[in-house]
C-alpha cells in the first residue's frame, strides 16, 4: 500500500487580545505602525497631530495634557527605535516602583515615579513602558498630577499594556 502524506493541522485562529482584557473595553488599530490596545470603556481620544503618537485620557479634553487633576494623560508613542522611556531614579523622575507585565509572552517592566521638573514648571506622577510589536516599538506612558489618581489606574495602565498586539 502507498504511503499516506501526512498533513499538518490548521494553525489556530490568532486571538486579537487576552482574556485578562476586561469585557466591554474598546481595540484601538493603527493602521500606520500596524498595532492595537485595548482601553476602558467611557475613556475618551484626543485628537493627535502626528501618525506617530495616539492619546488617551479618562476625561473628555479638547486636546492631550489638559486634564483635571482627576485625569491623566496617556500617550502610545510609535517609532522605530524604543526611547527608553521610564526607568526612572533621575533627579527629575525618582523611581517609586515597577511591575513586570506579560505582553504576549514578552516581559515587559512598567516604571512608576514622581516628575520633579526645574523650578517653576508643574510637577506629577508617570507610568511608562516600552513594548517591542514586530518591528514597532511602542513607548507608552501616563501623566497625572495627583498621585493617588495615578496609582488608583496603574492597575488599568498594566491591562492597557498587557493588551497591546500587532494589527
Amino acid at each position: 500500500a502507498a504511503a499516506v502524506p501526512a498533513t499538518a493541522a490548521p494553525a489556530p485562529a490568532p486571538t486579537a487580545h487576552p482574556a485578562a482584557v476586561p469585557a466591554g473595553w474598546a481595540v484601538y488599530r493603527n493602521p500606520t505602525w500596524k498595532y492595537s490596545v485595548a482601553y476602558p470603556p467611557g475613556w475618551y481620544q484626543p485628537p493627535a497631530d502626528q501618525a506617530m503618537f495616539h492619546y488617551f485620557s479618562n476625561e473628555n479634553v479638547s486636546q492631550h495634557g489638559r486634564m483635571s487633576s482627576a485625569g491623566i494623560d496617556l500617550v502610545v508613542h510609535a517609532s522605530a527605535t524604543c526611547l527608553g522611556l521610564g526607568g526612572g531614579d533621575s533627579e527629575f523622575a525618582p523611581l517609586v516602583s515597577s511591575a513586570k507585565i506579560d505582553v504576549a509572552g514578552q516581559p515587559v517592566t512598567r516604571y512608576f515615579t514622581q516628575f520633579k521638573p526645574p523650578v517653576g514648571s508643574v510637577g506629577g506622577w508617570n507610568a511608562d513602558a516600552a513594548v517591542q510589536v514586530g518591528g514597532t516599538c511602542l513607548d507608552i506612558g501616563y501623566f497625572a498630577y495627583s498621585r493617588s489618581v495615578a496609582e488608583s489606574l496603574l492597575p488599568t495602565f498594566d491591562l492597557m499594556v498587557a493588551s497591546i498586539r500587532p494589527a
